[in-house]
């Protein structure tokens, strides 16, 4: 869908329902030819969209925040360019979410930190 130029809050239940039923039924995996869904005993499939690098300054954000710092644009922009991103030819979504954020987070305030020392 990202590649017709549908934003994300523009997808609906309806848009994911049947493609995300027929890959839980088809890929290999826990669902994979279950009876579950031939029968239809799921009732909703709760689809995780990869996260954008917008979503990726919300979560360093965050963690600014949680550690007791300023969140400034500088250094979510920071935290953002230290990140993993797909597919290859355009780098849109993070590779990991943002389950790196805090590792990244800190390692850029302790290099500020220490760059501040031999200033």
């Amino acid at each position: 869908m990202w590649r017709n130029g549908v934003k994300r809050e523009e997808i609906t239940l309806k848009d994911m329902e049947s493609l995300i039923e027929k890959g839980a039924f088809n890929e290999d995996g826990g669902l994979h030819q279950s009876e579950l869904i031939q029968h239809s005993l799921v009732d909703h499939y709760v689809p995780f969209l990869p996260l954008e690098r917008r979503h990726i300054e919300m979560c360093t954000e965050d963690d600014l925040k949680r550690r007791g710092h300023t969140p400034t644009k500088a250094i979510k922009q920071r935290v953002a360019d230290e990140m993993m991103y797909f597919p290859p030819e355009n780098n849109l979504f993070s590779t990991t979410g943002c389950k790196r954020v805090s590792q990244k987070v800190g390692y850029i305030l302790a290099n500020d930190v220490y760059d501040s020392l031999f200033d």
